[in-house]
């Protein structure tokens, strides 16, 4: 996936999608989205157009610097690892759900190629997944999952991720500056002379 540069909170919120989707999807991979400022501006060596024109910058600098446009794209064949999932924490009866085959990374369909260090060829059930995930992602950003990964991860919730995010990218959010205490100033007393002048 990817995403614009941008500054500050608005990147941690730019970050933030992608990696909610890598924690509902064995094949989505974090790892692999970029996020630079080149990518914005490089021009494409067939018909040498740039970046600058696809929907995601054109938007983001069109609604000044909307943090969440994306270029998603797929490779066919495979990928290059595979997620850990968390179990998916059910609120309403504190149950974990079953996973499916595409999301078990126990299941027949992972474990015929866990010796070879990367993930099995993408199918039509992989791409389906990946689109769940993307939709499971959007609830857990908007903080109405009511079967999320989240609660049972070692985030706990939306600030751990984003607490994760800082301490492996380099973003920088300045700390608002504290409120200087205004202390009351002593209250100056009028004396007055109340001598006559001769």
């Amino acid at each position: 996936m990817f995403g614009n540069n941008l500054k500050g909170e608005e990147m941690l919120k730019n970050m933030l999608l992608p990696k909610l989707i890598s924690m509902n999807s064995l094949n989505f991979d974090f790892m692999q989205c970029c996020f630079s400022d080149k990518l914005m501006k490089v021009k494409d060596k067939g018909d040498g157009l740039s970046r600058e024109g696809s929907g995601r910058v054109s938007i983001m600098r069109a609604t000044d610097e909307l943090p969440n446009c994306y270029t998603l794209e797929c490779n066919y064949a495979s990928g290059k690892r595979l997620n850990h999932l968390f179990p998916k924490f059910i609120k309403e009866t504190e149950k974990i759900e079953p996973e499916s085959y595409i999301t078990d990374e126990k299941s027949q369909y992972y474990q015929d190629y866990k010796d070879e260090d990367q993930s099995p060829p993408y199918n039509i059930q992989v791409f389906e997944d990946v689109g769940k995930a993307f939709c499971i992602g959007l609830l857990d950003y908007i903080e109405s999952n009511p079967v999320t990964r989240l609660a049972i991860s070692p985030f706990k919730n939306i600030e751990g991720v984003k607490k994760d995010i800082l301490s492996k990218n380099p973003i920088f959010i300045p700390k608002p500056e504290p409120k200087a205490e205004v202390k009351p100033k002593p209250a100056k007393l009028a004396v007055r002379s109340n001598t006559l002048r001769a």
